[in-house]
């Protein structure tokens, strides 16, 4: 197993999660994205500058949060040979609560919930996910009602915990747009930011960021659009809406695509002593590597 630092959660920028996503697919399945050469006339120093200061504003605003409640509708789309594309969506409604542990241990993030396809709740899987620290990696163990077992494992390194346990807004969205500043004015990629300069103490405001990424200057290949509306009260961030679309094409036709939406409510307070049961690392198949 290759040994990371931090999880991976999506290729290009990261999809919708509230470890860490408002945009309506185009009516038409052809591109008509500006081509990428126009990224090269990008101030890189500018839009650094721009993530940045966002970066630093949000990081101020992200409070504390010990609980946030989530629903993530995900809805994937295939062409077909009909008129209309074939749609699967799955619905993820989940509350996730980071909990404090005795004996300087790492605190203990517990993530509940359900995953069901659309209009069959009735039939859905509950699970439970945690995420911790021991013997020098990071653990993020899933068992679903069913008895499915999932495991990812990095290894730990001190400057990435916040990075691998927080679920505020702040940590996925400096992963993202840390993610995207790579790849400004990069050939045959195409970056596009709209952040605000201030964010205000009460009330909404929104952002939106995109990559897409060329297979010829004239061929767009894939392209992942974020947009999200963040509700303020009292200077902390309460909630957010946040859709995330990422477009994959086919000889300059958009062949199958996916829509993300996650709704985000958070709790802001200390948090509480974990008194579970902290899940085996022995009980689940993926080990790290020593």
């Amino acid at each position: 197993m290759k040994k990371k630092a931090i999880f991976a959660l999506a290729s290009l920028l990261l999809l919708s999660s509230c470890n860490n996503e408002v945009i309506t697919s185009s009516s038409s399945n052809s591109s008509s994205e500006e081509p990428p050469a126009s990224s090269n006339s990008y101030d890189l120093t500018t839009i650094e500058g721009q993530v940045h200061n966002f970066l630093d504003q949000l990081k101020r605003v992200n409070g504390h949060p010990y609980k946030a409640e989530v629903n993530v509708k995900d809805s994937l789309y295939y062409l077909t040979t009909g008129d209309d594309p074939m749609k699967i969506t799955i619905k993820d409604d989940f509350d996730i609560e980071r909990f404090s542990r005795e004996d300087r241990k790492s605190d203990v993030v517990v993530r509940k919930g359900k995953t069901y396809a659309e209009d069959d709740e009735k039939n859905a899987t509950p699970y439970e996910q945690q995420t911790f620290v021991q013997q020098g990696y990071v653990y993020r163990l899933r068992l679903d009602s069913d008895g499915r077992k999932n495991a990812d494992v990095v290894k730990y390194q001190k400057e990435y915990l916040e990075d691998n346990l927080s679920f505020s807004l702040y940590y996925g969205q400096k992963a993202n747009l840390e993610f995207l500043l790579n790849y400004v004015g990069k050939t045959l990629v195409l970056t596009k930011v709209d952040l605000p300069e201030t964010i205000p103490n009460n009330g909404e405001f929104t952002f939106s960021y995109s990559i897409g990424v060329y297979r010829t200057p004239t061929e767009l290949d894939e392209r992942i659009s974020h947009s999200l509306t963040v509700t303020m009260t009292e200077g902390i961030i309460d909630c957010y809406e946040y859709d995330t679309v990422d477009e994959k094409y086919a000889g300059g036709i958009k062949a199958n695509w996916q829509e993300t939406h996650t709704s985000c409510l958070f709790y802001d307070g200390e948090y509480k002593p974990f008194n579970g049961t902290l899940f085996n690392i022995e009980d689940f198949e993926e080990k790290p590597e020593l």
